[in-house]
């Protein structure tokens, strides 16, 4: 009886060790969803306005931020369905802040997710 009680404590303290840990992810990595761009703002090129928005919500720097890894997906229409891209943002010498960002304009007609928008911070210098 004792043998169950105490597995039973511990598989209890398990989950919410767990638990905490989940919390503790989600709060540490809450990168806000920012919308960078509009479909007619990519279309029109009128994105600085939207680009310094941006940058200032997720805390990124002025003017050593770089993307790479930017692709963009059209429809057979040519148009924009889904834009995706990585920032690398040198935090100081000895760190980098790198944000994946990905943004689906036809998939809210889905009931899908259309944004996504991750921060990691990586110790280190960037490539």
């Amino acid at each position: 009886m004792a043998k169950n009680k105490a597995a039973e404590t511990i598989c209890w303290l398990a989950i919410l060790a767990l638990l905490i840990l989940s919390i503790v992810n989600v709060v540490y990595k809450g990168t806000k969803q920012t919308l960078l761009f509009t479909r007619d703002e990519l279309k029109s090129g009128e994105v600085s306005k939207s680009w310094e928005s941006f940058r200032k919500e997720q805390q990124l720097s002025q003017n050593n931020t770089k993307i790479e890894s930017f692709r963009l997906t059209l429809d057979r229409n040519q148009n924009i369905s889904s834009m995706r891209f990585t920032v690398i943002d040198p935090s100081d010498d000895n760190s980098y802040t790198m944000l994946d960002y990905s943004s689906c304009f036809l998939c809210e007609d889905k009931g899908e997710d259309g944004l996504t928008v991750t921060s990691d911070k990586v110790d280190r210098k960037p490539a």
